[in-house]
C-alpha cells in the first residue's frame, strides 16, 4: 500500500525536515507502510504478536516530529528525541482497533486521558474496547489526531528542555509545527513548473528528467515517476527500479 504526496517545489525541498508550508503537500490520503520489514531488524522479534488477529492489518512505522525526531517511549513517557535504532522507536499501528503499540512492549498502547481538565498522554496496558487508545493517523494533514476526545493531537514542543511529547488543542501548522507528524518512508512525486521528476535509466545507472505525469498502464509507467523518500537515511529511490539518486561531480 502506497501513498503519494506531490511536493510543489523541485529537489531542494529534500533539505528541508518539513515542507515551507502544509499547502506544499496534498492529495496524501492512504497509509504509509514499511517498504521493507527487514528496516525493523527482524520482524519476528516483536513480542506477543498474537495479539494481533491479523499481520496484514498492522502497519510498522517510525514518526518523526517537525524537527526530524523520531516518537519514542521510555517507561510509559512519550519523547521525540534523537534517533536511537531501537525498537523504542517503532509503532505498530492496528487498523482494525485504531491502536498504536509501542514495539518495545507491544502490550502497552498510545493512550490519551482527561485528569483536572486538561488531556495526558502516555502508554498503557492495550485494551480494544478502550476509547483513550483510539487514533487517526492522518497523513493527508500530517498529523496524529485522538480519535475520540475532541480536537486533541500529538504535540512535540521543541523548547521542553526533556523532550516529552504531550497532546494538546489540534491547530493549523502555519501556526507552529508541533503537531506535524511523518513517517520514516514515503512515496512522493517532485514536481516542477507542472512537471515530474522522472527515471529514464530503467534499471541502470542513467538519466533523469522532468517530464509529464504518465498514466497509469498496464507496464505501469506511473512508476517512473514515483520516488521513496527514506528520513531514516535521507535517502531517494526510485520506486521502479530501487536506484538513488545520486549528485557527483563528473570531473
Amino acid at each position: 500500500m502506497k501513498s503519494i504526496a506531490y511536493f510543489a517545489a523541485a529537489l531542494l525541498l529534500l533539505g528541508s525536515a518539513v515542507p515551507a508550508s502544509a499547502d506544499e503537500v496534498d492529495d496524501l490520503d492512504e497509509v504509509n507502510e514499511v517498504n521493507d520489514l527487514d528496516d525493523l531488524d527482524d520482524f519476528n522479534e516483536v513480542n506477543d504478536l498474537d495479539d494481533f488477529n491479523d499481520l496484514d492489518e498492522v502497519n510498522a512505522w517510525r514518526f518523526y516530529s517537525a524537527q526530524d525526531y523520531p516518537l519514542s517511549e521510555s517507561n510509559s513517557n512519550l519523547f521525540a528525541n534523537v534517533k536511537r535504532d531501537s525498537s523504542n522507536d517503532w509503532w505498530l499501528y492496528n487498523i482494525n482497533t485504531r491502536q498504536l503499540h509501542s514495539r518495545s512492549n507491544v502490550s502497552n498502547c498510545l493512550d490519551a486521558y482527561l485528569k483536572d481538565g486538561n488531556y495526558w498522554v502516555h502508554t498503557s496496558l492495550c485494551d480494544g474496547a478502550k476509547s483513550n487508545q483510539k487514533w487517526h493517523v492522518d497523513f493527508a494533514d500530517h498529523r496524529i489526531k485522538h480519535a475520540t476526545h475532541p480536537n486533541v493531537c500529538l504535540d512535540a514542543d521543541p523548547t521542553d528542555s526533556q523532550h516529552k511529547v504531550q497532546v494538546w488543542e489540534c491547530h493549523p501548522h502555519d501556526v507552529n509545527k508541533n503537531q506535524y507528524w511523518s513517517v520514516n518512508e514515503e512515496t512522493v512525486h517532485f514536481k516542477r513548473n507542472n512537471l515530474y521528476l522522472t527515471n529514464t535509466a530503467h534499471g541502470y545507472t542513467g538519466d533523469i528528467s522532468f517530464e509529464w505525469l504518465l498514466r497509469e498502464d498496464e507496464g505501469h509507467q506511473e512508476r517512473d515517476q514515483e520516488w521513496d523518500y527514506n528520513r531514516d537515511f535521507h535517502q531517494v529511490r526510485s520506486d521502479d527500479d530501487d536506484y538513488c539518486l545520486d549528485a557527483y561531480q563528473p570531473w
